[in-house]
């Protein structure tokens, strides 16, 4: 019995000294998801993502993004902000949210986000743009 209880001891002490990975918190909310896939990408050495805000939301349409996309670019957001919100499809909803953050070196960025109501669909960045003042 003693043996028994040596060797279970043994094995405990084994166990308990193999460091076992930390499970990953799962994101709460849009803004986290958005913010981890900004965070992953890190094209554009962004480390620290201040002040993330949604300037528009609309319904996403694939063949207007490369023109969404580029009015960014040549940064017109006044155009992007007063485009309509696009069409809802009565059977699968996609929606683009456009939105602005500060980096932890004062860079402002616009990111653009899909997003669709799958609920096994996450938001995921589609691209990150500087906007250089």
């Amino acid at each position: 019995m003693k043996t028994a209880m040596k060797i279970f001891g043994l094995i405990r002490r084994f166990w308990l000294s193999i460091k076992q990975p930390k499970a990953v918190a799962k994101p709460k909310s849009n803004d986290e998801y958005v913010i981890n896939g900004i965070l992953s990408n890190n094209e554009l050495g962004i480390s620290e993502v201040i002040g993330l805000r949604t300037i528009k939301s609309m319904y996403f349409e694939r063949e207007k993004y490369t023109s969404i996309a580029l009015l960014i670019k040549e940064k017109n957001l006044g155009e992007v902000i007063a485009m309509p919100e696009g069409h809802k499809d009565p059977t699968f909803q996609e929606y683009l949210e456009i939105m602005q953050f500060r980096s932890q070196s004062d860079v402002d960025f616009i990111v653009t986000v899909y997003d669709s109501i799958e609920l096994w669909q996450d938001p995921q960045v589609i691209d990150i743009f500087p906007i250089k003042s």
